[in-house]
């Protein structure tokens, strides 16, 4: 009976770690936009509508208002090209893209400017947007980069894995020594 408990309770605490990690690795590898707005004169707007779009979005475009202090938040997006637009009544409405990469938080402060009701800015220069919060260094490989690392020959890819390093390891004949070209 003692031993069923112990048994149970291991396999929790495994099922525990288990899932407490994949749950870190999927929040790991969202992106996210935030930041500010403000008039020409450096105050706070509240009730901006940001709307960001990407083709990357499912379900279509998002919306916020910024609060009192003037901020905003889109967090748990998927990496892509965005298009964030900034509108508010009596002031001009201004457009940017940014491009998110896995796991960054892009900080995005606007000033609108005052303005009619129809009249658009729109930028279209990219500037380069810092991530100060997260220290985490990352690389994207390409295919090449993907198709250059070694593989098992088709020949032993129905084989499993540990059975054919074996059959690699072993001498073929007396005296012979062992391969070392291990692949995997």
């Amino acid at each position: 009976m003692r031993s069923g408990v112990r048994l149970l309770v291991a396999a929790l605490c495994a099922c525990c770690l288990c899932w407490s990690g994949v749950a870190t690795a999927q929040s790991t590898d969202r992106a996210g936009i935030e930041g500010k707005v403000a008039d020409d004169s450096g105050g706070v707007l509240p009730g901006v509508t940001v709307t960001i779009t990407s083709t990357a979005l499912q379900g279509g475009a998002r919306s916020a208002i910024t609060d009192v202090e003037g901020r905003y938040r889109f967090s748990a997006l998927p990496a892509g090209n965005y298009q964030v637009a900034f509108e508010l009544a009596g002031f001009a409405a201004v457009k940017r893209d940014q491009r998110l990469d896995t796991g960054f938080v892009a900080t995005l402060n606007e000033r609108l400017a005052v303005g009619g009701v129809k009249e658009s800015v729109t930028v279209s220069a990219v500037s380069t947007v810092v991530d100060i919060r997260t220290t985490a260094v990352s690389t994207n490989l390409g295919k090449e980069a993907l198709e250059s690392l070694p593989m098992r020959p088709p020949a032993a890819r129905s084989c499993p894995v540990g059975a054919w390093e074996e059959s690699i390891l072993r001498p073929s004949g007396a005296g012979a020594r062992p391969r070392t070209d291990r692949v995997l």
